[in-house]
């Protein structure tokens, strides 16, 4: 008979496998799929939001080929790793209830179990059955069978402030600064404003922007002046 699979993860089991994670343990689950081998196992890392990461929102490492990788996963891929995953235990008394309705002489009972164990016709067929598995997961990746999708990044936050008339931009991965109060110029932060397309970021953009550029105007017509004043200055001097 065919071994079946117990897989599937209920509501209570998630909620658990989160509260563990939270307290800092690393929980083992069972690992489906036509990628991995039969029995496959990892170690849960993440449980995320599925309204924000969608269906695969568990983060599981898994090794797979000597290489290991952290993959996200739907609930119905996974099982508890105390869960049996292959339904071979009733198999057992049901040999040996066979062998004693074949031989109703109570003599000969014992010598029938003796000469044929329980587990002699179970190990036949699950040992072929092992490297089969494991030899068509290469092959499988080799022609390109369906990849999965990587756990999520950090956030990343990109924040431009004003300081008087000057610009600067700070941006974060995660909890970690990437750039912290960098100079960014006017023409820059309104040519960005302007590809957003919004309106109310593109006027508060051009208040600050309006009014450094006027005092800027203001101080080249005074510089200008200055200069023509001491411009004629130095045509006053020269002789005729």
């Amino acid at each position: 008979m065919a071994a079946q699979r117990v897989t599937g993860l209920t509501d209570d089991q998630v909620v658990q496998l989160r509260n563990e994670v939270t307290a800092g343990r690393r929980p083992r689950v069972r690992v489906t799929g036509a990628q991995f081998p039969d029995g496959t196992r990892g170690t849960v890392v993440r449980v995320g939001d599925p309204s924000a990461d969608g269906g695969e929102f568990l983060t599981v490492r898994v090794k797979v080929g000597g290489v290991s990788d952290e993959l996200g996963f739907s609930p119905k891929e996974l099982s508890v790793a105390g869960r049996a995953g292959v339904a071979t235990a009733p198999a057992v008394p049901a040999a040996r209830a066979g062998t004693r309705k074949r031989s109703p002489q109570p003599s000969r009972r014992p010598e029938g179990a003796r000469a044929t164990p329980p587990a002699t016709p179970v190990s036949p067929r699950a040992t072929p059955a092992t490297p089969a598995v494991r030899a068509a997961t290469p092959a499988a990746k080799a022609a390109g069978g369906p990849q999965r999708r990587a756990a999520p990044g950090p956030a990343v936050t990109i924040a431009i402030a004003s300081a008087g008339s000057s610009w600067s931009v700070t941006a974060h991965r995660g909890a970690r600064v990437v750039v912290k109060k960098a100079p960014v110029t006017p023409g820059v932060v309104a040519a960005i404003a302007a590809l957003l397309n919004e309106s109310g970021v593109e006027d508060a953009v051009a208040t600050v922007n309006d009014s450094a550029l006027g005092e800027a105007e203001a101080r080249a017509d005074k510089l200008r002046a200055e200069l023509a004043q001491v411009e004629a200055v130095l045509i006053s001097h020269r002789r005729p």
